[in-house]
Order: C-alpha cells, then structure tokens, then sequence
C-alpha cells in the first residue's frame, strides 16, 4: 500500500527513520488465520523490537519481511451488482494508477459487497434472507406469491448492522 492514498500507508511504528519504510503488505480485512510461527514473528517484532503497523498491514508485512509464504483460502463474497469480470479484475488487482488501489480512493468499490466493514448489502442480504422486506425487494407478500424465502450460498457477511 506504499504507493497508494491509503491514510493508514504510513502506520509503521517503532522502525528506524533514518532508513526507508520497511516493504509493506496489506490485506483489507483484519479477519484472517496466522500461523503459530507468524505470531511468534509478530511477538517478537513487537516486543523485542517495539515494531508495530496498522492492523491490515502487520501480518501479511511481517510474513514479507521474514520470507514467509502466503496461504490464502478464500471465502465468498457477494456484490450488490452484476460486475464485468474484467473491469472488476482492474479495480480490485490491476488499478491503471497506485491511487485508484482499493487501499485508498478505490475503496469505495467494496461498499457494495457482502464483506466489508462499512458494506450496506451484507445488511441489506441478511434482512432479505431472514425475509424482511428491504429496499423495496422480498417480504412475505413476495415470498407467498414467488418462489419463497431467498436462498444464499454459505458466506460471511461484514458488518450485519441494524438501521
């Protein structure tokens, strides 16, 4: 996220400022399992070192900067629309410019996802689900006359928040 507008880019604590920021990594979601090892790495950074970063960053920057590999499994996540998969490709991975990174001004393009911590759909779809009219959509009215209560694929959904 070095690169990016991201307010938090700059959060590393406790490094040495004479000497450029350490390389950073950064998952959007702090919802994750380490290893034992990476949080023995992180207990120690922290410490023995007094090294800290924003929560997004310190895992996956501590497994970068001690040659860790990454494991990612996955989870599904929903969006409020039909996306081009291309065009979502370049907005989540590939930005044309560092700025337009989902860690900064692309943020905006998690809002319509099931996952996301200031994400309106993950709420809108677990009202749905338990069959609550929303957004002028589903209700006992549609379920009676359609083809009943929504059905959902398993997910997580971030934040389920009430009105």
């Amino acid at each position: 996220p070095s690169k990016t507008n991201w307010v938090f880019r700059l959060d590393a604590t406790g490094y040495n400022l004479k000497m450029p920021p350490p390389p950073r990594r950064c998952a959007i979601i702090t919802v994750s399992r380490l290893s034992k090892r990476l949080m023995d790495i992180m207990h120690e950074e922290t410490w023995k070192y007094r090294h800290t970063m924003f929560p997004e960053m310190w895992p996956a920057s501590c497994a970068l900067q001690h040659g860790l590999k990454s494991v990612y499994a996955p989870h599904p996540v929903y969006f409020d629309r039909d996306w081009d998969l291309e065009y979502m490709d370049r907005m989540f991975n590939r930005p044309r410019i560092d700025v337009d990174s989902p860690f900064g001004w692309g943020e905006h393009n998690f809002i319509g996802s099931s996952f996301y911590y200031n994400s309106g759909f993950s709420g809108a779809l677990w009202r749905r689900w338990l069959g609550l009219r929303e957004n002028k959509e589903g209700g006992t009215r549609d379920e009676e006359t359609g083809t009943g209560r929504m059905c959902v694929l398993p997910s997580l959904s971030h934040p389920v928040k009430t009105n």
